[in-house]
């Protein structure tokens, strides 16, 4: 969804635990209202979302049955470069944060 008059900006959470989406959710939802908010438990999920929206923000869990985050991250990111990654995740190894640096995806 590209943002234009009347159109919100949409963020795609990505995370397989639903406790972690819902909680993301909140904070995205109670900090930014205007968004369009959605979720997916795993990239194919995320994939499948992104063949219907074209989301602003992406904030992406790392650790995930299937593919990666940063995996997920790179297929986004070539999809739809516009849209701005984040890695929001607890696994917080300097390799996964180089990655995601290599990759221009924020780590949070």
């Amino acid at each position: 969804m590209e943002e234009s008059e009347g159109m919100r900006k949409a963020i795609l959470i990505v995370d397989d635990s639903k406790f972690a989406r819902l909680t993301l959710r909140s904070v995205v939802s109670s900090a930014f209202p205007e968004c369009f908010v959605c979720e997916a438990a795993n990239g194919v999920e995320a994939y499948a979302l992104l063949e219907e929206m074209a989301p602003d923000y992406v904030l992406i869990d790392y650790n995930m049955p299937g593919e990666d985050g940063l995996t997920v991250a790179a297929r986004v990111h070539r999809s739809h470069p516009a849209a701005k990654l984040a890695l929001v995740t607890a696994n917080v190894q300097d390799s996964v944060a180089g990655r995601a640096k290599e990759l221009g995806v924020v780590f949070i």
